[in-house]
């Protein structure tokens, strides 16, 4: 990597992978070289590091080749704007300290509010103004306005410190100051203890602690002791401005020979210019301006070129850098355009422009509120509501201009051109306060704090200068086509045709195929820092919250001993007291698990951040972060008896989740105790592991601290769906309990209801019925590998605890050949090895149960009067199968010997019946797949669910039969598929390339596109309660068994919970649903389920990049 100058105040350095940007086809503003023109000149900046590169000594000595390459269409690219002077912004002012409880949370949140409102006029640093005020409000204001170098990006244009514009002013100049809170120095009458004295009681009025929040002070320098004092504040690094004064030209003078470098708002709230005595306006003129003596030592070295001597801003002086600099408000309102001109053209290299913006900056045009006053905006005028001068215009009552309007204005007034222009508001700027060393300019090393403007256009009346975007310490925080574009095709929006080039070996270069071209997704601003990140918790979690959602800017820390407190509704005390309740058990387990997955099962979200960037708080700031201390899990209603097997769907899952701003106690809400659970769930991946290093990033782990960015945070929660469930065949493959209770663990995780467990089938019959203990020991494919009455508890419990009912269903007549393996005489068409072509089965082995023997009746019946009344405490449903009902092989049934239809119909429908009939006996509602009804006309009690798997038409014929429907479309929430045929064939080119009969594999985009109740009008789409993803295990086992599931299985879940569309009917993207799918995906490796990659890393670090 190329070396730099001092560079410790850029967080993210030490890391050890560059990723570099080249940004191309533009005109740089005054690159290293001196000119007042601009450029045309590639620019290179490091992501990891935030800074500026040498692009020759990258590449040339570093073989460095850009990441990314972005192509600016001859677009400008200038320094980052610093602001000198703003008083607030979108209804906030840095003067005003906010009332009620939450008074200091409030004013940081409105700091931040200003600074991310900020980058929309291409400024990335600035100094918020207090003007004056009592010493009470700078004692608790100042520590919140203190340089933040650390911030990062996302958090918009960065503090640079403090401007302090009084109250040490002149009270015949005070302007729009409350003249009852000017103050004076108490400088001491003894000479040599002045200084000490003035110093003293400057302390007094900002606070002694908060001096190094200061970086500017405004200050009229006649008043008392103030001279004495003004090389005191800048051997502080304090810049001193003239301001707000009636200063004759000499002592304005001595002023500046003391140290003052700037001039505060020049011509306003200072005496008139006058041909004899021209006061503080004559410094324009004079000599000291450009030539003053030398300041303390706080300077740093200024740059040379070897030909002359230049400054980094490209403009040549005879070997000292320092100078007066003066503000100017180009907003047309405060100061004429003529006298902006004749100051400029009189010291062209002391300009800075600064806005003086009042707290409407960025609000609608309209009548507002303000410190008492009504005012009206209109644009950037401010005037007092109804109220006129003696003149019988309006009385203005200030300016919300923005800094790339006065930008435009004075380019256009004093027709200074472009590049001179842009160091008015960088370098300029940069350099009167002393940070200059890292901002302002374009030179290698500094940092990439970048504005991109439209081009500035004469013949048009002086158009452009436009900021396109604002990037800050190399990540865009802003771009005008987030505002312009009207996102389209389900929430995505086209970005400005800035095209970026992929380093696809090819380096960048766009004539190499190798190059990949996408358009940037100008959906979201791409905040990769912390607390603004594209996706902020609340909008990445998964499944998306069905109802409404808000969230804040504000960090809160989680307090390692947090206190959860349950309160049950009334009603349940009350019957706890008399005979126990289900219901307070299930809660604490959930805030356990909670507690669990909070503090130890967290994770560090360095995946979904690029490499370098600062991502975190800095731990200064997260460690003042108001601390949450406790959380109350609230349950309204009595749990109805059947809570732990919910009939009929009478429970009710709905939540909503309260987080205040202040750390007060976090409520989660719900009527029956699922919602509860539920909204746990929630509250689990609102959270982040703060790690203070990042060799912690390797495994994901941090400390034990751990932070929620972005409160306040409401939630209101409910699924669209009742029955959200996963048909896992542990028939095919046999799978050990503890990797089926991890899926539970999974399926709870994305708000699932429902595991369906396929038990047996005609590969194996891994269940012990007691009463019939032979098939298992024959069926099972060895000893052991099969599932005791107390493991099938152990999963309906496990289940049951966390939310998720676990239905079991033993297929038959078909799918039955395992039986066969201990009761032959109940079945037929075993093993047939001849099985395609007589058309007996699906797939190897065949088999199924006799139908017209009163053996195979009686097996039934003794079985489910064994097996149901086990499963009844925790289910409330039973399937009992019926699909791929094979007609030939009941030519092998000695009791029919027949494939006719018309004899094998009532059959069917008997068989059914009878076991349907043992299912209601035992107060279950039956499940059937669709062929039952659909394909035999069974004549199924009303109140069975039918299971629709082939196509998406069947689900309106099982509603025109008046039944509801369980959906899950093989086409495409079928897990197994796409992974070819597992079995063998004679002839292997007839069968080439050997897919399987439901290729290709269902990925997770696919998934996500299903919607089960899709082409159905709104009354057959009540007959939908739900869907199931399907896997067949053919060739899944536990090896491999978490990453066929998830996190695909994720995307039916979202579907299930949240419904297809958002509350506006609009389809949901995939492009909206993959950072929050990678989200989901890393929480899912956190609690140990192995879920398989959708992306690389690299994608995952940079939401919408990977887009085409």
């Amino acid at each position: 990597m190329p070396s730099f100058a001092s560079n410790d105040h850029v967080p993210g350095l030490g890391s050890s992978m560059p990723y570099i940007i080249k940004f191309t086809n533009c005109f740089l503003a005054f690159p290293t070289s001196p000119t007042s023109t601009l450029i045309p000149q590639d620019l290179w900046i490091d992501v990891s590091t935030g800074l500026i590169l040498d692009a020759q000594r990258a590449f040339y000595h570093a073989k460095q080749v850009p990441n990314e390459i972005i192509d600016l269409h001859g677009a400008i690219l200038a320094p980052g704007f610093v602001e000198l002077q703003v008083n607030g912004g979108v209804g906030f002012d840095f003067s005003v300290w906010p009332s009620g409880p939450n008074a200091e949370e409030e004013y940081k949140n409105g700091v931040e509010r200003v600074s991310q409102e900020l980058v929309r006029y291409g400024v990335t640093s600035y100094l918020p103004t207090i003007i004056t005020q009592h010493p009470a409000h700078y004692h608790r204001a100042l520590p919140h306005l203190r340089p933040n170098p650390l911030a990062p990006p996302g958090w918009g244009a960065e503090v640079l410190g403090a401007h302090c514009e009084g109250p040490f002013l002149q009270s015949r100049k005070n302007g729009c100051h409350d003249i009852s809170l000017l103050r004076t120095l108490t400088p001491s009458s003894d000479e040599p203890t002045v200084r000490d004295d003035a110093m003293k009681s400057m302390e007094e009025c900002y606070g002694e602690t908060n001096m190094h929040c200061i970086k500017l002070v405004t200050a009229a320098p006649e008043l008392p002791g103030m001279l004495p004092l003004i090389p005191h504040l800048v051997s502080r690094g304090i810049t001193f401005s003239i301001g707000h004064t009636s200063a004759s030209l000499s002592v304005a003078r001595e002023a500046v020979r003391r140290g003052a470098r700037m001039v505060t708002h020049l011509f306003n709230a200072m005496g008139v210019m006058h041909q004899r005595d021209p006061g503080v306006v004559g410094l324009l003129g004079d000599p000291i301006s450009i030539h003053p003596p030398p300041l303390p030592s706080t300077k740093i070295e200024s740059q040379h070129n070897g030909e002359g001597e230049y400054e980094e801003d490209g403009e040549k002086t005879d070997g000292n850098e320092d100078r007066l600099f003066y503000g100017l408000i180009t907003d047309s309102i405060h100061v004429s355009p003529s006298c902006i001109t004749i100051a400029h053209r009189s010291h062209p290299t002391g300009t800075i422009l600064t806005t003086d913006a009042m707290a409407l900056l960025g609000l609608p045009d309209g009548t507002h509120s303000w410190t008492g006053a009504s005012i009206t905006k209109h644009g950037k005028k401010l005037t007092l509501t109804g109220v006129k001068g003696k003149d019988g215009e309006e009385v203005i009552a200030g300016s919300a201009v923005s800094m790339d309007e006065c930008l435009r204005n004075f380019v256009g007034w004093t027709g200074c051109g472009v590049v001179d222009g842009i160091k008015t508001v960088t370098a300029h700027p940069a350099r009167a306060i002393g940070v200059h060393d890292r901002k302002g300019s374009l030179k290698p090393g500094m940092e990439a704090d970048l504005v991109v403007l439209s081009p500035w256009v004469e013949e048009d009346d002086g158009m452009g200068l436009e900021v396109l975007q604002t990037w800050r310490r190399g990540v865009k925080v802003f771009d005008r086509e987030w505002e312009r574009e009207e996102v389209g095709n389900g929430g995505v929006g086209v970005g400005s045709g800035i095209v970026v080039h992929g380093d696809g070996h090819g380096h960048g270069d766009p004539d190499n195929p190798a190059v990949i071209q996408i358009k940037l997704i100008m959906q979201a601003p791409l905040f990769f820092a912390l607390c603004s990140i594209l996706l902020t918790p609340v909008h990445a979690l998964w499944p998306i919250p069905s109802g409404n959602r808000t969230n804040g800017t504000t960090l809160l820390q989680l307090s390692p001993n947090v206190d959860f407190k349950f309160v049950p509704p009334a009603a349940a005390i009350l019957l706890d007291n008399c005979t126990g309740s289900s219901t307070e058990p299930r809660v604490q387990s959930a805030i356990a698990r909670t507690l669990k997955a909070l503090m130890t099962d967290n994770f560090v979200p360095w995946m979904l951040h690029p490499f370098g960037i600062d991502f975190q708080p800095c731990t200064q700031y997260i460690m003042g972060a108001p601390m949450i201390s406790q959380i109350i899990v609230k349950q309204t209603d009595t749990d109805p008896s059947n809570i732990a097997s919910p009939v009929a769907f009478n429970i009710s899952e709905s939540y909503t989740l309260d987080i205040p701003v202040d750390g007060s106690p976090v409520v989660v809400e719900c009527t029956h105790s699922l919602g509860c659970l539920h909204g746990l769930t929630t509250l689990q991946q609102l959270f982040y592991t703060y790690s203070p290093s990042t060799y912690l990033y390797q495994n994901g782990q941090g400390s034990n601290m751990v932070y929620i960015p972005d409160a306040p945070i409401h939630i209101e929660d409910a699924p669209k769906f009742q029955h959200r469930g996963m048909n896992f065949d542990v028939a095919r493959n046999f799978f050990p309990v503890p990797d089926i209770l991890r899926q539970i663990d999974a399926l709870a995780f994305n708000k699932f209801n429902t595991l369906h467990l396929h038990i047996t089938d005609a590969q194996s019959w891994p269940l012990v019925i007691p009463c019939y203990p032979e098939l298992a020991e024959k069926g099972a494919y060895a000893p052991g590998l099969w599932y005791t009455p107390t493991d099938i508890e152990l999963i309906q419990s496990y289940g049951s605890d966390r939310g998720v009912q676990v239905i079991l269903e033993i297929d038959m007549p078909g799918h039955s050949g395992s039986i066969g393996y201990s009761h032959p005489e109940l079945t037929c068409a075993v093993d047939d090895p001849n099985w395609a072509a007589d058309n007996v089965a699906a797939e190897p082995p065949s088999g199924t149960l006799r139908l017209n023997s009163s053996d195979v009746t009686v097996f039934i019946d003794n079985m489910f009067d064994d097996l149901l009344p086990r499963l009844k405490e925790y289910a409330a449903f039973y399937h009992t199968g019926g699909d791929e009902v094979k007609p030939n092989a009941y030519l092998l049934d000695p009791t029919v010997r027949s494939n006719d239809s018309e004899v094998l119909q009532p059959l069917v429908n008997a068989f059914v019946l009878n076991a349907q009939a043992k299912v209601h006996e035992y107060g279950f509602t039956g499940i059937a797949w669709e062929e039952m009804l659909l394909d035999w006309n069974v004549t199924l009690a009303k109140d069975t669910l039918i299971q629709v798997w082939q196509a998406t038409r069947n689900v309106k014929s099982v509603i025109a039969k008046g039944y509801r429907a369980i959906v899950g479309n093989y086409n495409y929430w079928y897990l197994d598929c796409g992974k070819g045929q597992f079995i063998d064939f004679q002839n292997d080119t007839v069968y080439y390339p050997f897919t399987d009969y439901c290729a290709p594999t269902k990925n997770w985009r696919l998934i996500y596109s299903f919607d089960p109740i899709g082409n159905l009008t709104a009354e057959e789409a009540s007959m939908v309660v739900g869907g199931e993803i399907n896997l067949w295990t053919e060739q899944t086992d536990p090896a491999n068994l978490d990453r066929m599931v998830w996190p695909r299985a994720c995307a039916a879940g979202e579907v299930l919970w949240s419904g297809r569309t958002d509350a506006e009917g609009v389809n949901r993207t995939t492009i909206s649903a993959t950072p929050r799918l990678h989200e989901m995906r890393y929480r899912l490796l956190g609690r140990g389920i192995q879920a398989e990659p959708i992306q690389p890393i690299w994608c995952a670090q940079r939401p919408g990049m990977c887009y085409a």
